[in-house]
């Protein structure tokens, strides 16, 4: 019998993350157990679409911000487009906010190459419920009731993306 928790044990990116989360997020109000409760605002998306803040209310949901000239946020975009492509259907909302504002230049983005996930335009204030922290690509998880449950800096693998889908915030 192996012990899992020794010094041989491997522990994946997103294990670890998870267990230093909260030094990823300073700064924000918190409430439930320790994580702050996010505002959502009317977020017009890159569709022409709007998502209200009604729309959010049961909905767990997976945020990254990210911008067109990162190249870890295109990796990880790969990743975050199989999450929602899975996830179609199911009680999860999987949400690209893009730290840019022409409409054009994102459309072309996500149409050369092949991304389908919904895009939100959010200014600054929308992000810092989030962190303060200005690094992208930046992975959020939000509980059905509103709760941040963890931000995730940087690129993710796509084995730890895709684990998000049978991941449980309540």
């Amino acid at each position: 019998m192996t012990d899992q928790h020794g010094p041989s044990a491997r522990l994946s990116r997103r294990d670890i993350l998870r267990g230093m989360s909260i030094a990823w997020t300073p700064g924000l109000a918190m409430a439930d157990g320790g994580s702050a409760t996010i505002d959502w605002p009317t977020l017009p998306l890159l569709d022409g679409g709007v998502l209200q803040p009604s729309t959010w209310v049961g909905t767990p949901a997976v945020l990254v911000f990210w911008a067109t000239w990162c190249p870890f946020c295109q990796r990880h975009n790969a990743h975050i487009e199989k999450l929602y492509q899975q996830t179609l259907g199911r009680n999860l909302r999987v949400l690209g906010v893009a730290t840019e504002t022409d409409r054009s230049k994102l459309g072309n983005y996500m149409q050369s190459h092949q991304f389908h996930f919904p895009v939100a335009l959010a200014d600054s204030s929308f992000r810092g419920q989030f962190t303060q922290r200005r690094i992208i690509p930046l992975t959020c998880l939000v509980s059905e009731r509103g709760i941040l449950k963890q931000t995730i800096p940087g690129e993710m693998s796509q084995e730890d993306v895709l684990s998000l889908a049978s991941a449980s915030w309540a």
